[in-house]
């Protein structure tokens, strides 16, 4: 059997038929009510189409929809890999080189990066960073940096230092002074 559709005339509505295999019976569809009361010429049935090719438009749509679902699952496991990889970035300051010979003039803000396996402690405005497996440990290895950085380019005089260089040594310079009480 096929299915077809009839368009009853005057009115637009349609009713759903069964074909029978030989072409000449026809059947009303149970929950086509309306096609019971029609009266009047019908005209040629249209074909909607054969089962076996709307199963097959059916399994077609549910393939597409499946390799959709699948390329939708891909990308959240790659983004959720990602927002795995990248770090919980936080502002802080620095108020103290930890150190008793220098102090700071003016606090410096830090950024702190919190990765799965590490912390980074960085000063971007000159490029200086410690890490290790925690806040503390990070913040430690930053303040020897700062300390390691400012001791080299105080040793080295403007003339030898690049433009870049010279600018850290500057910045350094206005952020930590010296102290000679030891305390």
């Amino acid at each position: 059997m096929a299915d077809v559709s009839c368009r009853r005339p005057n009115r637009g509505d349609f009713a759903f038929f069964k074909l029978s295999g030989s072409g000449q019976a026809w059947q009303t569809v149970p929950g086509s009510e309306f096609a019971l009361g029609c009266v009047g010429e019908w005209p040629e049935p249209t074909l909607i189409g054969s089962p076996t090719s709307i199963w097959g438009e059916q399994v077609e749509k549910f393939t597409q929809m499946g390799e959709r679902v699948r390329k939708l699952e891909e990308r959240t496991t790659r983004l959720e890999l990602a927002m795995t990889e990248r770090p919980l970035v936080a502002t802080t300051w620095l108020m103290d080189l930890g150190a008793s010979t220098y102090g700071l003039i003016q606090n410096i803000p830090i950024l702190i990066e919190t990765y799965r396996d590490e912390v980074i402690a960085r000063w971007p405005e000159v490029s200086v960073y410690g890490s290790g497996l925690n806040e503390s440990e990070a913040i430690t290895e930053l303040r020897e940096g700062i300390l390691d950085l400012y001791s080299d380019l105080n040793e080295t005089g403007d003339e030898e230092l690049g433009k870049l260089p010279l600018s850290w040594k500057r910045i350094l310079q206005r952020v930590i002074r010296g102290t000679t009480s030891g305390t």
